[in-house]
């Protein structure tokens, strides 16, 4: 529901609330404006809006409540089908992957950004060229992996994560 999804109502428990802070601790993710998720609550307006420039299936619903019946089944198909065939058309890759590793933790990397991205696997040495995010996002976790096993490492991905954030700019050129 519209409730349940949007984020700027005030209430710390919606599904973009836990996206962007409630699992922060897990891997960040700021898109900077709450339009980011397509259907937020305004408060200039007092009530809830919608952000549709790139999102043509959503764009075509006769009203919010369909649009969010929409939206809520792309994410429902992400989710528990990892299904991207719909959402990548709609929401940004950003917001896809920490969907993916919010729910898949173990599965997917906690970087979503495409600069942090690119530059993590420039700095691994790992060929980049021609990937989408979620492919360099699936490259990264594939290399954690095998140097945990390779070192038989007690580290869990989100750690290693902080470590590369906290080592060096991954954020810049």
């Amino acid at each position: 529901s519209l409730e349940d999804y949007c984020i700027g109502t005030g209430s710390n428990d919606s599904f973009c609330w836990w996206i962007e802070r409630g699992l922060q601790k897990l891997g960040y993710y700021s898109p900077g404006s709450s339009r980011s998720y397509l259907i937020y609550w305004s408060r200039n307006h007092d009530q809830y809006s919608t952000h549709f420039k790139h999102a043509p299936f959503l764009s075509e619903a006769n009203n919010i409540e369909e649009a969010m019946s929409r939206l809520a089944g792309m994410i429902s198909n992400l989710v528990n089908k990892e299904d991207t065939s719909k959402v990548d058309q709609n929401l940004g890759n950003g917001l896809i992957i920490k969907i993916l590793n919010s729910y898949y933790p173990e599965k997917y990397f906690p970087v979503n950004g495409k600069v942090a991205l690119n530059n993590i696997l420039k700095l691994l040495g790992i060929k980049r060229k021609g990937l989408s995010p979620i492919q360099m996002n699936l490259k990264i976790q594939e290399f954690y992996e095998k140097k945990k096993e390779e070192y038989n490492l007690d580290m869990k991905n989100y750690e290693f994560m902080f470590f590369l954030f906290e080592e060096y700019d991954l954020k810049g050129d």
